[in-house]
């Protein structure tokens, strides 16, 4: 009560200030700073409108300032009345509260400038200077707040996959950089990772709970030493679903079959692959790579090998896709887009007007 009191005779205080100021005018001023200041004590009763006036506003902060260094803070409940045209609060975790115990539970501070009101909770800002709310402490009229986060947290439970419904997968040593479902064995999804391997993974059912079938490892290295560099960077499922290709950081394309076996060795680029397609026929694959060129590969036969090279780019090439089973775009660090033609040795159209990398 007596926290609160003080509270209440600085508010009623800047109100005589203002008042005082504008009393040439008519009738009492009815600013959005006199509609909060008469709801800032704790049971919202409307404050004295006879209090002397501070000199300033910076007086009426110290002397708050000074209540709240006392201890009176600490057992104040604050509220702060909502308004239409006010923007929401914003709350977060104060990750550093158990780490400071001596710290004050509350520091309040009352800006006043055109009716606002701000507060800092433990004294803690974010990067912007905006006050954080420690809601493990903060205490609002009514009891202890739960705060945005718990009402987030209680609509996500609606929406949230039931543990039994997933199955993870854990057997890379590093990070899985790619992911592709096989677009006909629905069941069976590839994943590429940094520890120079893909896997091809056989789901055991319909569910999570019926728990993994078959996996097949995919080594991009036969040891330790040669697995170096071999880091698999881009992998995709050929359109009938038999064939994986995958692409490594050492610069090689190999396709395997749906069983895990080898079955192309595809060397042919000087620096990491960063894109590997399939055209719908199946007979070629795309590659883009760091080396600035892309690279149409004929793996219709036992022996894959380069139907053609392009060389139009002037940067590494990030991305490639079809238009059609001859026809492909390649998008570049260069800022430009190339169409180009298998058996067309310069490209049928180049896009430009990006400022920057096209990445996909």
């Amino acid at each position: 009560a007596q926290a609160a009191a003080a509270l209440a005779s600085v508010a009623g205080q800047l109100v005589g200030t203002k008042r005082s100021a504008g009393s040439t005018k008519k009738g009492p001023k009815k600013g959005k700073a006199a509609k909060q200041a008469r709801h800032v004590a704790a049971d919202d009763t409307p404050l004295s409108e006879d209090n002397s006036g501070f000199a300033s506003l910076g007086e009426a902060v110290a002397r708050l300032e000074a209540a709240s260094a006392n201890g009176l803070a600490e057992k104040i409940n604050l509220h702060i009345p909502s308004h239409q045209d006010a923007a929401p609060m914003e709350v977060e975790e104060n990750d550093q509260q158990e780490a400071s115990p001596a710290q004050p539970v509350h520091k309040e501070s009352i800006n006043g400038l055109h009716g606002r009101s701000s507060l800092t909770i433990n004294g803690v800002k974010d990067d912007d200077g905006n006050p954080q709310e420690n809601h493990q402490h903060y205490r609002k009229e009514g009891g202890p707040s739960k705060g945005p986060d718990a009402v987030i947290d209680k609509e996500d439970e609606l929406t949230n996959a039931r543990p039994e419904d997933v199955l993870e997968l854990k057997m890379h040593s590093s990070e899985v950089f790619m992911c592709a479902w096989n677009p006909v064995y629905t069941d069976t999804i590839a994943t590429g990772s940094g520890d120079a391997s893909a896997r091809i993974w056989q789901m055991g059912g319909k569910t999570a709970a019926d728990g993994l079938g078959p996996v097949r490892l995919l080594p991009h290295g036969t040891g330790p030493r040669d697995r170096k560099n071999k880091d698999v960077t881009t992998l995709e499922w050929s359109s009938d679903g038999n064939l994986l290709a995958t692409g490594s950081y050492d610069g090689v394309a190999r396709v395997w079959s749906r069983n895990g076996a080898l079955v192309h060795t595809l060397r042919g680029h000087k620096g990491p692959i960063f894109s590997l397609k399939w055209n719908k026929r199946g007979n070629f694959l795309l590659s883009g790579s760091y080396d600035q060129t892309t690279i149409v590969w004929d793996v219709s036969g036992s022996n894959g090998f380069v139907e053609q090279q392009f060389d139009d780019h002037q940067a590494p090439a990030l991305d490639v896709d079809w238009k059609d089973d001859v026809t492909f775009a390649s998008c570049s660090t260069d800022k430009t887009v190339h169409i180009c033609r298998v058996g067309v040795s310069r490209p049928l159209k180049t896009y430009t007007g990006h400022t920057d990398e096209v990445n996909a």
